[in-house]
């Protein structure tokens, strides 16, 4: 182990501000022990793909993995006490000492240079000993959580962000209790609202849009704690924290963003509790009068024609035929029709969220100059329509919401009755307020 420390270049003096250095609050030796970690733990760091077993978005871990894990965690123990006389025996100090080592060579920056986040394993172009660093930092026990937000809070307050951005990636017990950590001196959830204040380093990402989007794993191991502190670290204007290491400072349209990534979610990837959370930040984001049961609605209507879009991939995407989609949607005024012609254009995957946005953008928009709502059917006739509503052809001949869905009706109804014309649809049923259909035809 000694030989990791000894083979590290001679000490230097002072550490200058240049990109990947800081100077404020970090020593000679936290540089020293960054660099032998990632030595030290080079093989180690290469086994973990190994200890992993995979059925689709589910990952499986066990005793060899945890194993890797604890190994890693001592072997930085005893390197921070080469460095540091009695660090590793306090874990809150030990906490602090890793986290600010993490500041340097450009560690943190290469932990966000993926697209997606998993909390088993590094991916893309992460560094593997510095995410190996990471996670086993993280498996110290939950117990000392509140110790260690205080401590750092008091004396290296410039990583909170950084440390926010960390725990939502890392996902365990101690890592979720630090972000969700408030009621103390420092006022309610520091470390999230420092972390909700700024963006990564590396494409000027949310915390939000971490963990809403780009995570693996979010249903299985994703807290309601985290989900009962974001909104309301969201409503507060500002962040007491403005100068952090490693991260960007978040912009105007930051908040905007990450309602918009809880908001739109999908929720075959989310557990209830952010489902939840998300029908609070759709009524924020529209900044309205929107009650909860008119944003279930809204939400129901944009869930429907995402995942119809899904399932419709092969009437979209037929060869010369052109697309339309066609929405039955249940109003105070009973049933009404709301079609549009599309532009597939892209990744598929990411077409069926922009199309659900936008179409629901234009219903909202048709909606509001008719002074209509989305509503869910509660007389027995609507019931009861509502349920045959895929099987019923007098669907097609509904009151249109305007005048542009009449307009696309009719080139709809006409190729329906043409031969010719290759008319293929895909519908999803009816759920809560609206059933989506998905239909292309030869004009």
């Amino acid at each position: 182990m000694s030989a990791c420390v000894e083979s590290f270049p001679p000490e230097v003096s002072s550490l200058d501000s240049r990109e990947g250095h800081v100077s404020t609050g970090v020593r000679v030796e936290h540089s020293l022990f960054l660099g032998s970690m990632k030595m030290c733990l080079r093989k180690q760091a290469h086994q973990l793909s190994r200890c992993i077993g995979r059925c689709g978005r589910v990952h499986l871990v066990g005793s060899i993995y945890s194993g890797v894990i604890g190994n890693a965690l001592r072997t930085m123990r005893l390197h921070a006490d080469k460095l540091v006389k009695g660090c590793s025996q306090d874990d809150a100090r030990f906490f602090v000492f890793v986290i600010e080592s993490l500041t340097l060579d450009g560690a943190f920056m290469s932990l966000c240079s993926t697209w997606r986040f998993s909390p088993y394993e590094p991916l893309e172009e992460q560094n593997k000993e510095v995410w190996l660093i990471c996670r086993a930092l993280f498996d110290l026990p939950a117990s000392c959580a509140q110790e260690a937000c205080e401590r750092l809070c008091v004396e290296s307050p410039k990583c909170m962000a950084m440390c926010g951005f960390l725990a939502l990636m890392t996902r365990t017990p101690l890592a979720l209790g630090l972000f969700a950590h408030g009621g103390g001196r420092y006022g309610d959830f520091p470390i999230a609202r420092a972390a909700l204040c700024h963006v990564d380093p590396v494409h000027s990402r949310s915390l939000v849009s971490i963990i809403s989007k780009c995570v693996i794993g979010t249903n299985e191991l994703f807290s309601s704690d985290v989900c009962r502190c974001i909104l309301a670290v969201e409503k507060e204007a500002a962040c007491s924290w403005t100068e952090q290491l490693c991260v960007k400072p978040a912009d105007a349209d930051t908040e905007k963003q990450s309602l918009e990534e809880i908001a739109y979610a999908d929720q075959t990837e989310h557990g209830a509790d952010w489902m939840r959370l998300s029908v609070l930040a759709r009524s924020r984001l529209l900044e309205s009068t929107e009650n909860t049961e008119q944003a279930r609605a809204w939400r129901t209507l944009w869930e429907s024609v995402a995942h119809t879009a899904e399932m419709a991939y092969v009437v979209v995407s037929r060869r010369s035929c052109v697309p339309f989609v066609v929405l039955w949607v249940h109003t105070h005024t009973g049933f009404v029709c709301f079609a549009r012609q599309l532009n597939v254009s892209g990744d598929y995957r990411s077409w069926t969220d922009a199309c659900a946005k936008e179409l629901e953008g234009s219903v909202r928009s048709s909606f509001a100059a008719t002074n209509r709502e989305p509503v869910v059917p509660v007389s027995r006739r609507s019931k009861t329509y509502s349920i045959d509503v895929r099987d019923n052809d007098d669907r097609w001949d509904l009151e249109c919401c305007d005048s542009a869905s009449e307009s696309v009706m009719a080139t709809v109804n006409a190729a329906r009755e043409c031969d010719s014309s290759c008319f293929m649809m895909a519908q999803g049923s009816f759920r809560g307020v609206v059933s989506v259909c998905f239909v292309s035809f030869r004009l």
